[in-house]
C-alpha cells in the first residue's frame, strides 16, 4: 500500500459525502464503471451539494483506484469479530503466538496483510520441508519409449519419428500447489502488503520454480483429498480460498494491474450462521445450505439460505439470513413462500440485530409461524450462537 495514497473511508450501509477535490471525476467514473454493483454512487450535482455520495452495499475491503487514491470499506462490526466469522466459514484455525495481535487490527487492509503474511510464512515453512508431490498422467511425443505407447496415435502418424507415450510423472506441478501460487499472485497484485512484500515474493518465487501459474477458483480449494503427507495443506487451502474469494476485478494502472480486496458481508453472514449451526446442531437434525426449490419446470430453482430437517428427513424449518438493520415486508412474504412450498410450519428470518421497525405480529399465513431471531455479532459469538440455537429450537 502506497503511504502517500489518499484513503477515503466509508462504512457499510452508511452514506458518506466525498468532495470532488478528494475524488476527481475521472476516478469517480472508474469507480462507477467497475464497482457500481458493490457501491451505491450519487454523482456530484446541486442535489448532493456538488459532492459525491457513496454507500457500500454490504461489502467491506479495499479498492485502489490509482496509485494516489483508494477507498477503505470498513465493516460495522469489529475486525476481531470478522476474523472469528472467517475462521468458521473457511475453516482455518490460526494457531500462532501472535493471534491476538493478528485479529485486533483497526484498518481492514492491515487485517488483510497480516493474514497474507501468515499464509506466505506457512508456505515458506512447507517449501523448506519440501512441497507435496504426486504422480500425474503425462502424454508426450518422445524419441525413446517411456511408459505406454499410444497405439492409435502411432497408427495414425506412422511417419512421425517421435512416439506418443503416456507415463506417470512425479511432480510438484499439481493443483495442491497451484492453488497456493494463485492465491499469492492475487495478494501480490493487490498492493496491500508493503510490510510483508518480501516474505510474499519469496514464497511466490519458491512456488513458481515448481509450479506453472494458472487461475484457480475457490471451488478448487473445497473437498480436496488429504493424507498424512499433505494434511497441513488443509489449512493453507482454507486461507487461499479466502483470498481467492475476496479478490475482485483488477484495474490497469500503467504496467500494473491492482486487485481489489472485497468481502460480501451479506454472504459471509449467511455462511457464518450456517457454519455455526452445522457445528452446533442437535444430533437429530440435519442442515442443508442453498437448498434448491423448484417453482416451475422451465424456471431456474430458487435457493433457500438454510433448511433444517428432522431425524425423519422432514423439513423442520427454513431460515433466511438478512445482514441489515431494517425490516422489509417483502422478506416476510419471501420466507413464507419458501416455507409453504417446502410444506414446513416454521419460517425464520435471521438478523445480526433486531430491526427497529420490526412489526409485533408476523402472520402472513395462518398455517406457518414466521419468527424473527437474532444472531448477534456485537457480543461473544459463541454465547450469541447458543442463545440463537435455544430460541431456534425453543429449548
Amino acid at each position: 500500500m502506497n503511504l502517500e495514497q489518499k484513503i477515503i473511508e466509508i462504512v457499510e450501509h452508511q452514506w458518506s459525502k466525498v468532495s470532488t477535490d478528494d475524488l476527481p471525476v475521472d476516478l469517480g467514473e472508474i469507480l462507477y464503471q467497475n464497482y457500481s454493483d458493490k457501491i451505491e454512487i450519487d454523482f456530484p450535482s446541486p442535489k448532493t451539494e456538488n459532492s459525491w455520495r457513496l454507500k457500500s452495499k454490504g461489502c467491506i475491503g479495499f479498492i485502489a483506484l490509482s496509485s494516489s487514491f483508494a477507498l477503505r470499506l470498513s465493516p460495522k462490526i469489529k475486525v476481531d469479530k470478522l476474523f472469528q466469522m472467517l475462521e468458521y466459514v473457511y475453516g482455518f484455525e490460526i494457531q500462532v503466538e501472535d493471534k491476538l495481535e493478528l485479529i485486533y487490527c483497526d484498518a481492514i487492509e492491515s487485517f488483510y496483510e497480516r493474514l497474507a503474511c501468515l499464509l506466505s510464512c506457512q508456505i515458506l515453512e512447507r517449501v523448506k520441508k519440501g512441497l507435496y508431490r504426486a504422480y500425474i498422467e503425462q502424454v508426450e511425443d518422445l524419441s525413446v519409449i517411456r511408459g505406454h505407447i499410444n497405439a492409435r496415435s502411432f497408427l495414425r502418424n506412422p511417419w512421425n519419428l517421435k512416439i506418443s507415450c503416456s507415463y506417470q510423472k512425479y511432480t510438484g506441478n499439481i493443483v495442491d500447489n497451484k492453488i497456493l501460487a494463485w492465491a499469492l499472485h492475487l495478494i501480490k497484485q493487490s498492493g496491500l502488503c508493503d510490510q510483508s512484500r518480501l516474505s510474499i515474493l519469496k514464497a511466490y518465487k519458491a512456488l513458481c520454480e515448481v509450479v506453472e501459474l494458472s487461475p484457480c477458483s475457490s471451488e478448487a480449494c473445497i473437498n480436496r483429498t488429504y493424507n498424512r503427507l499433505n494434511d497441513d495443506y488443509r489449512r493453507l487451502h482454507a486461507l487461499c480460498r479466502f483470498f481467492i474469494d475476496s479478490s475482485s476485478a483488477s484495474l490497469k494502472q500503467g504496467e500494473y494491474a491492482m486487485v481489489s480486496f472485497l468481502v460480501d458481508m451479506d454472504r459471509l453472514f449467511e455462511m457464518f450462521v450456517a457454519s455455526w449451526l452445522k457445528k452446533n446442531l442437535p444430533e437429530k437434525y440435519d442442515l442443508r445450505e442453498q437448498d434448491e426449490l423448484y417453482i416451475a419446470p422451465d424456471m431456474k430453482p430458487s435457493r433457500i439460505d438454510i433448511v433444517i430437517y428432522d431425524e425423519e428427513g422432514k423439513e423442520y424449518c427454513v431460515l433466511d439470513t438478512k445482514y441489515k438493520t431494517k425490516f422489509e415486508r417483502d422478506d416476510l412474504y419471501q420466507i413464507d413462500s419458501y416455507a409453504s412450498r417446502k410444506n414446513c410450519n416454521e419460517a425464520i428470518l435471521v438478523y445480526p440485530v433486531l430491526p427497529d421497525n420490526c412489526p409485533k405480529a408476523l402472520f402472513p399465513n395462518q398455517n406457518i409461524q414466521v419468527r424473527i431471531l437474532v444472531f448477534s455479532l456485537d457480543s461473544d459469538l459463541e454465547e450469541a450462537g447458543k442463545q440463537f440455537r435455544s430460541a431456534l429450537f425453543k429449548s
